[in-house]
């Protein structure tokens, strides 16, 4: 996603996925963003978690959105970093298949 996005470009994730989930990927030393972040389809209400209307109250139904922009060094950060990260990204999928076509989808050349 970043190669794509121009300089203060935005990329925005809706999902399930709570921040301690999310953040790790949207932050590897490879990317460069700006990253927000909010929940949709609740609301705190007196220090109580309350679903939105028509909603259960079950905290599966959270969405967290994540608003990630581009930063200006955002190329040059990747570069930087790539081999460290490459290392990184072989240790954390050596036991699946895909492990090669992950690293060719994130090559910097």
């Amino acid at each position: 996603m970043q190669r794509v996005l121009k300089p203060e470009g935005y990329y925005m994730v809706v999902t399930y996925g709570k921040p301690e989930n999310r953040l790790p990927h949207l932050q590897r030393e490879n990317l460069s963003f700006d990253i927000k972040q909010c929940t949709v389809g609740t609301r705190q209400d007196q220090g109580k978690h309350v679903a939105a209307k028509g909603e259960e109250n079950d905290e599966e139904k959270i969405h967290y959105l994540y608003f990630c922009k581009k930063r200006f060094d955002a190329q040059e950060m990747m570069k930087k970093n790539w081999a460290r990260i490459e290392d990184d990204l072989k240790r954390e999928y050596e036991d699946e298949l895909k492990y090669p076509s992950i690293l060719e989808l994130l090559r910097v050349d």
